[in-house]
């Protein structure tokens, strides 16, 4: 039995991770076109900083009133042209990302649609057999949250890890050209963030696991209590039933902190490093441009004032990813219960159907229900008595086509209750 029981687990791992693939390759290329504008976006902002370097290190060698009096009043200034690239890359910046946020809305709202189907589809596939198997408090964690963490995981996150990969690339690229010993210093620390940030999420999963339980029975308590609280009046159970919901929501805070304390740790990591690395290239950006040290070429004030300014949007990046990465987890937690839903309400291969009822060996799937020889006449009426719990509903459900079972009728049926 232990030994089934692992064998189902991996089962039901694998379709969620057979299901989150899948989602993920129906929104790849719609995704890659948000990539497409976020990378022109940064560009432009890196275009942005490049000219307001130039600007400000030319403000200050030269008379800032002949400067800004000169952009309005003279065509022929040589500085009309950075600060129109200054325009012109914020604004572009702006409308590409605006651009990406509507794509990625509308993505989003297409990948729900699509889980939603599913979801839909397993309600009339299983019907009855089910919605009866959870509690309503369970469907509605389920519709709610579940299927908006596997959203938000196949976008954001998805977008956010490609993010985090090509900016960091597209900036290298440009302070290599302009100082090779910072674009070592940014080779170094970079993958220091990543690292610790996969180390604190290993056990993310079993947390939020954890945690979706522990919401999901204190909730479906809550609701039981509440429809049979005329029940617990007559037995005088008030206090009884107090203490368990208050042990129960005791449970919630713990899972609760717990995931917090990792998202905090997380986040104090990712700034840690940061901080660090960028406390660095400060420190030499300054003794550089001072002439304290000689290592690397000699930086002039435009740009070391474009070094300090573009390198934080890479720890951004990197940050933010981190502040994402707990969707990971809460998409996994809940691509398993979403996979477990449309696992049990899918036909078997293996199922034998025929017109009639007059099976051997017939039994569903998972229960105990087992019946060595099945007759049922055309016409005939069947009192079927049972004490509760032998799998009287269980049967209907088989024959109505609402649970798997060994045998299928291909007549219409319907189950009246």
């Amino acid at each position: 039995m232990i030994k089934q029981n692992h064998a189902a687990t991996g089962d039901m791992e694998v379709a969620a991770t057979e299901l989150l693939h899948s989602q993920q390759q129906k929104v790849k290329n719609a995704l890659l076109g948000v990539l497409a504008f976020k990378s022109g976006a940064f560009l432009c902002q890196l275009t942005a900083f490049a000219a307001f370097s130039f600007l400000v290190a030319r403000l200050l060698a030269s008379d800032v009133n002949s400067l800004v009096m000169s952009h309005f009043f003279s065509a022929n200034t040589h500085y009309e042209w950075t600060l129109n690239v200054l325009v012109g890359a914020l604004v572009l910046s702006l409308i590409l990302n605006l651009f990406a946020h509507n794509r990625l809305m509308a993505l989003q709202a297409s990948s729900l649609s699509d889980l939603e189907a599913q979801l839909h589809g397993a309600f009339k596939q299983g019907q009855h057999a089910l919605v009866r198997q959870h509690s309503h408090f369970y469907w509605q964690q389920l519709s709610t949250e579940h299927l908006h963490a596997m959203v938000k995981f196949i976008s954001e996150f998805q977008l956010q890890k490609w993010l985090a990969v090509v900016t960091p690339l597209l900036l290298l690229g440009v302070i290599a050209y302009v100082n090779w010993f910072v674009f070592i210093i940014l080779l170094v620390c970079l993958p220091v963030v990543p690292l610790f940030m996969i180390i604190i999420g290993k056990g993310t999963k079993h947390l939020h696991n954890t945690y979706f339980v522990a919401f999901e029975r204190l909730g479906s308590m809550f609701a039981n209590r509440l429809s049979n609280i005329e029940l617990i009046n007559v037995f005088s159970a008030n206090r009884q039933q107090t203490q368990r919901l208050e042990q129960s929501s005791n449970t919630l805070n713990s899972s609760t902190m717990k995931v917090l304390q990792v998202a905090f740790l997380n986040q104090t990591v990712l700034d840690f490093f940061s901080t660090l690395s960028m406390a660095l290239i400060a420190v030499y950006v300054g003794f550089n441009l001072l002439e304290e040290i000689n290592l690397g070429p000699k930086l002039v004030f435009a740009d070391g004032l474009f070094l300090l300014i573009a390198v934080p949007m890479v720890f951004s990046e990197l940050k933010q990813l981190g502040n994402l990465y707990h969707q990971k987890a809460a998409a996994q937690v809940a691509a398993s219960e979403l996979a477990s839903v449309l696992f049990s309400s899918q036909k078997s291969a293996d199922v034998l159907q025929s017109p009639s009822i007059d099976w051997h060996d017939f039994r569903v799937v998972n229960t105990a229900v087992f019946a060595k020889h099945l007759f049922v006449e055309n016409g005939q009426h069947i009192w079927l008595s049972a004490p509760s719990g032998a799998g009287k509903t269980l049967l209907f459900e088989a024959l109505s086509k609402q649970r798997q079972a060994s045998h299928q009728t291909t007549q219409k049926v319907a189950l009246l209750t």
